[in-house]
């Protein structure tokens, strides 16, 4: 949560119009659900060792 809070602050540093910002932020998580849905719909389990 701390990753997506930092990256959405870069986002909306970066695109200096808010609608854009939007744009972007709204185009990360739309990207991180079909991601996880893909895992989700594959059955791969992600853990944090290798």
């Amino acid at each position: 949560m701390v990753f997506i809070g930092l990256v959405m602050v870069l986002i909306a540093a970066y695109f200096r119009d808010w609608k854009m910002s939007v744009a972007a932020i709204v185009a990360v998580f739309h990207d991180l659900i079909v991601t996880v849905g893909v895992y989700a719909a594959v059955g791969f389990t992600v853990t944090p060792r290798p």
